[in-house]
């Protein structure tokens, strides 16, 4: 019998065995979905590395939102704090965090993306609230995500967006920290049957009848709005 022959086959047979292992591991390596991020504030202010922030909007001047260190003690660094000041004149103040800067800003607190494709494309808008067992918020008061959806040029004043909105919030959940998600798919049109192309991500504090005491309303941190990319084919 001749060793040498057998010595040769042996090479050639592990050499074939590690070519199979790296085709089967390369050519059934699961690819993953790419993650954008088109709005991010963690209350700690703005991030000049990815030019993330946010302001306030819809506030009367009793009331104000400023970033604070977390009261709570529960290592959420810096929040925000949202006061609100009822004046008792029985219409509704619709205060907000809204979006200010950002990588993906379209235009005044709107965010898009051109790899969003309406109708597939898969968004998650998420935040942290907290509620204080001593908030100003009064019994129909309310706090919650929202994501409007607007055609090109699309305007609040045409009524022909599309909502999605999170679960609401009120002075019942108080004490903890509350985790908030409003995930789904970007519509295809909106209300009108146009394409969508605008996003615009709110996170409303309301204080009904406007009849909210002097004092926190609500803290807010970590929001965060990102979308999936599917891997290419």
């Amino acid at each position: 019998m001749n060793l040498s022959r057998i010595t040769n086959y042996s090479l050639i047979l592990r050499y074939l065995q590690k070519c199979v292992c790296v085709w089967f591991f390369c050519g059934f390596s699961v690819a993953h979905a790419e993650i954008i991020t088109l709005w991010q504030d963690d209350g700690n202010g703005h991030d000049v590395a990815d030019y993330f922030s946010s302001h306030y909007k819809g506030l009367h001047e009793n009331s104000s939102g400023t970033i604070i260190a977390d009261p709570t003690n529960q290592l959420h660094g810096a929040v925000h704090s949202i006061n609100m000041g009822g004046t008792g004149t029985g219409s509704t103040e619709w205060g907000a965090l809204r979006v200010d800067t950002s990588t993906h800003l379209l235009s005044y607190e709107t965010v898009w993306s051109d790899r969003i494709v309406p109708g597939q494309t898969h968004y998650k808008f998420t935040a942290d609230i907290y509620i204080p067992t001593d908030s100003t918020m009064r019994a129909d008061d309310v706090v919650y995500l929202l994501i409007r959806f607007y055609e090109a040029n699309g305007e609040f004043s045409d009524g022909n967006f599309i909502n999605a909105v999170s679960p609401q919030y009120q002075m019942g959940d108080s004490g903890s920290w509350i985790s908030v998600e409003l995930e789904g798919v970007i519509p295809a049109v909106n209300a009108s049957g146009n394409p969508v192309a605008v996003m615009q991500p709110i996170i409303p504090f309301s204080d009904f009848e406007n009849d909210a005491a002097d004092g926190v309303f609500v803290y807010i941190d970590n929001v965060k709005l990102t979308i999936d990319i599917p891997p290419s084919p």
